[in-house]
């Protein structure tokens, strides 16, 4: 079960404090069906203060997310602070191809680790 977590002033929801101990934000940016996600990823984070970007292989744009994120981090934001999600799209739902599934997303994002990879 998850615990939300409250901005000290005006008490709105920010995220949920899983069993782990980490936290998940309770509002992230979609990129599917995103014009241009590369520009819209660095925007909602930059300017707006998202911290969760969420994105998938079938959506054919994680390769612009990752650019995204990586501008983002070159712009001073730590990874550590982001929080990036991504799927097994249902054709991989094999054993033999969660690994390679997984490894391609974390090529094409251009990132070591993921915060939650739904399956």
């Amino acid at each position: 079960m998850a615990q939300a977590t409250f901005t000290p002033h005006d008490e709105k929801v920010v995220g949920f404090r899983l069993l782990s101990g980490h936290t998940i934000p309770a509002v992230g940016l979609g990129t599917w069906k995103s014009g241009s996600p590369r520009d819209s990823v660095f925007t909602a984070i930059v300017e707006a203060g998202y911290k969760h970007v969420d994105t998938a292989w079938e959506y054919g744009v994680q390769d612009e997310v990752g650019q995204a994120i990586k501008e983002v981090i070159h712009a001073g934001v730590e990874r550590k602070t982001l929080f990036v999600t991504s799927k097994l799209w249902c054709t991989e739902l094999t054993p033999e191809r969660v690994r390679p599934a997984l490894q391609n997303t974390l090529r094409e994002l251009e990132l070591d680790y993921l915060d939650l990879y739904l399956v």
